[in-house]
């Protein structure tokens, strides 16, 4: 896929724009990139019902593992064409001994909804 680059800004013609704001923000412009995709690329986006979740433990929690309560929200849909809705959602599972820092766990069908089909909740142990 080609990759475009993002138009020069137009900042240095704003009167209420320092020298430093100025070079600061074409610094930042310069640096964006886009992607042109086709509509079907987009549409399978769409279709990746997948939810990544980070939970931050201590090291000390992980060694020993236990009970825990991850908390996210999930986006449910009726269909492609509905809006959908953010659902705040508890999920309980045990962190066993031993976890390391990168460890995922991944628990079918507790990830996002659209229609009957449900993604996978995808959880990232994370140390504080």
């Amino acid at each position: 896929r080609p990759k475009k680059t993002s138009p020069k800004p137009a900042a240095s013609q704003s009167p209420d724009l320092s020298s430093a704001d100025i070079s600061v923000l074409n610094l930042f412009c310069n640096g964006l990139n886009y992607e042109e995709i086709s509509f079907e690329s987009w549409q399978k986006t769409l279709d990746d019902l997948d939810l990544v979740v980070p939970l931050w433990v201590s090291p000390e929690l992980a060694s020993r593992g236990g009970e825990n309560v991850v908390r996210f929200h999930r986006n449910v849909r009726k269909s492609h064409k509905s809006a959908g809705t953010r659902e705040p959602v508890s999920y309980a599972f045990t962190l066993p001994g031993a976890t390391q820092q990168g460890d995922i766990f991944v628990y079918s069908a507790q990830g996002d909804r659209l229609a009957d089909k449900a993604g996978d909740l995808i959880i990232i142990i994370r140390f504080k």
